[in-house]
């Protein structure tokens, strides 16, 4: 142990230490203060050598405060996109009478998901192998599992290493978490403004163990398609292809909106909605930046690729917008954000930064033209009422981004994140076999998701409807909670005095009377003020 070199501050009345640690990899600084007229000479000597023992109980040798500090911030951030993020977004860009049901929704699947995930749902996405595609169910509660050192146990395999960052097993459980949570928030944009509160209660639970344990442990986790060598590499399979295609599903089970909800679904707020967007943008920095596990090099490969890929895709969009219909779109630009954002998350820390722009063109256009005009085209997708249009932002954007990280994935990149030998771009010397893996990891993802989503909705709707009964529908958050976002009247409508002003007759005509009159015969709670 090299002793701390110190320099005393008398004014402050602290000691700043800075100095090494000659039995960790790792460096260290602290800054500890003394009340005046406290603390003897040996004994702070004797204090600092405690704190930075290699076998002090909280910091063991195999602990590297960076990587955690790092990854318990990427966690936060994360979160962040959870919660407020898309909370704030699906709260509002419904209508004003979807509002409340719409981020409460995204509330019960960020809270559901951490019970389920801490009993049972981590181990099965990170546990040991139970088969090729399922880890070992159990819980992430105790003490002695916890404060362990992290490891994935199925990662092991041949030559392939064990996966062992760097800090306790509870921060991966935490980060891990995040991204469960926000699979499933990304799915219930797939359902707002219909389904039954309670079958999303009961549905969130189930799909978190049955599907998304199966898709992170058979890619991460070191299920078969993580050793045959498909490249995922933070969630544009796990995350944003499962939540597209299971929320296609469910909204085919579920049923539609309200005709006169489909055909005018006007945002409540847009500003918010930028703001909930903002939320997500910048909480992708966690997203794709937690990747490796570590504060190295690929995590800022990684953060910096995701920005331009989705500068570029939301400006690709926003072009295209204004070429085929005259004016920019600030909807269409969240939505070009958003897709830029899910399909450089496959290859974040992968490719290099001119082949995120690459991705981000792509990203910006072929779900705009699937959106804008396969979907108008096609008899299955107009009748399936996708209420935020998530099979196109996550589904195709996802899948999309998997076939090009398989082209410009580059093994330098490779061999510094992944431990699995072999993977790397077709026009890396990948070939053609390379895409067909990540073709058919998507395949699995796929069909597994479609199979999953159907049975457990088929089994919720025996005992609870999936969807509201139409005269609850044309209420919205009243009938579905009891509460309103805002007491004003309108969804997305414009003020017309003969239907919103209230001193005006049925005809129109202006009615005399007081005030106190007029309110006294309102039966509504609320009333509509003409300034």
């Amino acid at each position: 142990m090299i002793d701390p070199y110190c320099i005393i501050n008398a004014r402050a009345r602290c000691i700043v230490v800075v100095g090494c640690q000659a039995a960790s990899h790792q460096t260290a600084s602290r800054v500890s203060s003394f009340p005046p007229g406290t603390g003897s000479p040996a004994e702070s000597a004797r204090a600092r050598k405690m704190a930075y023992t290699a076998t002090s109980p909280a910091v063991p040798e195999w602990l590297n405060k960076g990587d955690n500090a790092w990854q318990l911030t990427a966690a936060t951030f994360v979160g962040i996109q959870s919660m407020p993020g898309l909370v704030v977004l699906y709260g509002s860009i419904v209508k004003k009478k979807w509002a409340v049901n719409s981020a409460f929704m995204a509330l019960y699947a960020y809270a559901s998901s951490l019970l389920v995930w801490v009993l049972v749902g981590f181990r099965m996405a990170f546990g040991e192998r139970l088969l090729p595609f399922w880890g070992k169910a159990g819980v992430a509660l105790t003490q002695d599992y916890l404060v362990g050192r992290a490891k994935l146990s199925a990662t092991a395999r041949g030559s392939t290493p064990l996966v062992e960052p760097f800090y306790p097993e509870a921060t991966l459980v935490m980060f891990q978490f995040e991204f469960a949570a926000i699979t499933l928030i990304l799915l219930a944009g797939s359902v707002l403004g219909r389904m039954n509160i309670k079958a999303w209660m009961a549905f969130t639970p189930l799909w978190l163990m049955l599907s998304y344990t199966v898709g992170a442990f058979s890619l991460w986790g070191g299920g078969f398609l993580y050793h045959w060598g498909v490249i995922d590499y933070s969630g544009g399979y796990v995350i944003h292809l499962s939540s597209g295609i299971a929320g296609f599903t469910a909204a085919y089970w579920v049923g539609p909106r309200l005709k006169s909800d489909r055909e005018r679904f006007s945002p409540n707020n847009i500003l918010l909605m930028i703001a909930g967007g903002g939320l997500l943008w910048m909480g992708w920095a966690g997203f794709n930046g937690g990747a490796p596990y570590a504060a190295n090099i690929t995590a800022s490969v990684a953060v910096l690729n995701t920005n331009v890929s989705a500068a570029t895709s939301l400006l690709t969009w926003t072009c295209l917008d204004v070429i085929f219909f005259g004016k920019p779109s600030v909807i269409g630009a969240v939505q070009g954000m958003m897709t830029g954002l899910v399909c450089i998350t496959p290859g974040a820390g992968l490719v290099q930064t001119w082949a995120a722009v690459i991705i981000g063109v792509f990203a910006g256009s072929v779900p705009w033209f699937t959106m804008m005009i396969l979907h108008k085209k096609s008899a299955l997708l107009m009748k399936v009422d996708d209420t935020l249009a998530v099979f196109h932002t996550h589904a195709v954007a996802g899948l999309l981004g998997g076939i090009l990280t398989g082209l410009l994935a580059t093994p330098e990149l490779m061999t510094m994140e992944s431990s699995v030998l072999g993977p790397k771009g077709a026009f890396y010397g990948g070939g053609i076999k390379q895409v067909g893996k990540q073709l058919a990891g998507a395949a699995f993802v796929i069909a597994w998701n479609i199979v999953v989503t159907t049975l457990i909705l088929l089994g919720i709707g025996l005992f609870v409807p999936l969807r509201m009964p139409d005269d609850q529908l044309m209420i919205g958050d009243d009938a579905a909670h009891g509460e309103e976002a805002y007491a004003l009247w309108g969804d997305g409508e414009k003020f017309d005095a003969t239907r919103h002003d209230v001193s005006r007759g049925a005809g129109g005509e202006r009615e005399m009377g007081t005030a106190e009159q007029r309110l006294a015969g309102m039966g509504a709670r609320g009333v509509t003020i003409q300034l």
